[in-house]
């Protein structure tokens, strides 16, 4: 885990994915994965990496007004309240092609 913490500064580990409705594997759950973008609706809150467990798609998702987006470049949003989601694993967020959208914090 030392060498991981050193490879990845922005990472805070909180679990595993092991046992989680919707989880593929292993892998590390980390809350904190904060990506650099901008909330189009609030311009206000921190925006997460997040995986919709039902249809095991990323997301950016706003943690103050709740929106989220599917896609990093979409100007409207949809609100995720209603939505079952997880936190990304670092690897799920780089496979997305998304790796250089998270902040290091």
């Amino acid at each position: 885990m030392i060498d991981l913490i050193k490879m990845r500064p922005s990472l805070k580990i909180v679990g595993t994915l092991d046992g989680f409705p919707g989880a593929k594997g292993g892998g590390v759950v980390d809350e904190s994965l904060v990506s650099c973008l901008e909330c189009h609706t609030c311009s206000n809150g921190l925006i997460v990496f997040g995986v919709d467990v039902e249809s095991d798609r990323l997301l950016l998702e706003c943690e103050e007004c709740m929106t989220a987006r599917w896609q990093s470049g979409e100007e409207s949003g949809f609100l995720t309240i209603d939505m079952l989601t997880r936190p990304a694993t670092y690897d799920e967020i780089w496979a997305m092609g998304w790796g250089l959208f998270i902040r290091n914090l």
